[in-house]
């Protein structure tokens, strides 16, 4: 089984009292409302497992001294856990691990730190350099020639992946001042229905939404020269 492995690094000036020390490891869908199909925001959580750093065998506080203090630990991930879903206008769904210093009459030690958890591909992946380039090229409504390029078809989700683009403006006079590049997501969405909804029947409830992830590139000069065609690249 896959796991998730780090240290907890404790730094104390002075010395405590503690319940229990822990980390956990917390996967969360969040979906907020559109006012069609989903009429209120749904939030559940989809896994949750914990692990135990250090406590007192008789369940009572135990006292820290002062000084730095190292926990590993080494949580298990589900065989078919839902992936991380996030993007410039939504958190679908993400993990978060947190490591805790709990304690009985003073506030708790609470520090938390986002992991991505992707599933590998069912599809198997040529190495970057076998796989041919995707490339589209054409004209756009300016007469400026373009090429637009990516690795491969068979991108991982939750990958980064490069970009390249290269134009011809039609005359010395043309001098684009940026050159902007948009990821378009589309994203169909499938829950289960709540009770008042299973009341009227409806088993389950479904959305489509489309995402857009911009980025824009400009020269220190402000100005592009269009006699030289250049290649921009980015996540």
């Amino acid at each position: 089984m896959a796991s998730t492995t780090g240290k907890f690094c404790l730094s104390l000036p002075e010395a405590i009292w503690a319940k229990t020390i822990k980390v956990r490891l917390v996967g969360r869908l969040k979906i907020k409302r559109n006012n069609d199909m989903i009429t209120e925001n749904r939030e559940l959580i989809t896994y949750k497992e914990e692990q135990e750093l250090a406590s007192s065998k008789i369940h009572a506080s135990f006292h820290i001294p002062a000084g730095n203090y190292d926990f590993l630990f080494d949580i298990p991930i589900p065989g078919d856990p839902p992936e991380t879903s996030v993007g410039p206008d939504h958190n679908y769904h993400t993990y978060l691990i947190e490591a805790i210093v709990e304690r009985r009459v003073w506030k708790d030690i609470v520090v938390s730190q986002a992991p991505s958890i992707y599933r590998l591909p069912g599809i198997e992946l040529c190495p970057p350099s076998t796989e041919s380039p995707l490339t589209i090229g054409g004209q756009s409504a300016q007469n400026i020639e373009y090429c637009i390029s990516i690795p491969g078809p068979t991108i991982p989700f939750g990958s980064i992946f490069s970009v390249d683009m290269e134009f011809q403006a039609p005359c010395k006079d043309v001098n684009p001042s940026a050159l902007t590049l948009e990821v378009v997501e589309s994203h169909h969405i499938r829950l289960n229905a709540t009770a008042a909804q299973a009341a009227l029947n409806i088993l389950s409830i479904s959305a489509s939404r489309t995402t857009r992830c911009s980025k824009k590139h400009s020269p220190p000069s402000g100005k592009v020269d269009p006699s030289v065609a250049p290649a921009l690249s980015g996540p």
